[in-house]
């Protein structure tokens, strides 16, 4: 894609040894249903990418990601639809819009170097793709984790990192979160 923004509805990678090259730009994906299938067998080279997950409706988004690295990921406010995300993938960088909701992929971990998780005036929620089933996040380096003004089910934060949620709901199946009250503007994984 080299330096190219691309807006599509869904992307899907056929065949078993294809490379998504995604270069510098940002991908917006508009569509419901499968909106990202990488496909198994496949690689990806993220460069400096950003995904972008732009669809407010009350239709479901998946983002079948297959374990693999990517730079950047964008949910927009995704409606009552929310977004399923499959697949012990790795992100940069992972940002969560207020409104949104996202569920990660049960027992498996997703892998964060720095987050924006604040729910401002519209809570997050932040689950797991099957309830009862803990989904595991963790961050990469030392320091402080906030999610703030969110609604949490089912996620194990990674016990090397200190996670806080402020100004949020422990709904029940969460360890290694500290629930504390409070208000942030800030939006910060260090």
């Amino acid at each position: 894609a080299g330096n190219n923004n691309i807006t599509v509805g869904t992307f899907s990678l056929n065949g078993t040894t294809a490379t998504a090259t995604m270069g510098t730009g940002t991908w917006t994906l508009t569509g419901t249903s499968t909106i990202w299938d990488l496909g198994s067998g496949n690689s990806v080279n993220p460069g400096t990418s950003t995904i972008k997950i732009t669809d407010n409706s009350t239709s479901a988004k998946l983002f079948i990601g297959v374990g693999k690295t990517y730079a950047n990921i964008w949910v927009g406010n995704t409606g009552t639809g929310g977004l399923s995300i499959s697949g012990a993938n790795t992100f940069n960088s992972f940002r969560i819009d207020a409104g949104a909701s996202v569920k990660l992929p049960a027992s498996s971990t997703t892998t964060v170097a720095a987050v924006q998780i604040d729910g401002t005036a519209l809570p997050i929620t932040l689950g797991s793709t099957a309830p009862g089933t803990a989904a595991m996040l963790t961050k990469t380096g030392v320091g402080a984790t906030y999610l703030d003004r969110c609604t949490i089910r089912d996620t194990s934060a990674s016990p090397g990192a200190t996670f806080f949620a402020r100004s949020s709901t422990n709904v029940g199946n969460n360890s290694n979160i500290t629930f504390v009250p409070g208000n942030s503007n800030l939006l910060s994984f260090f």
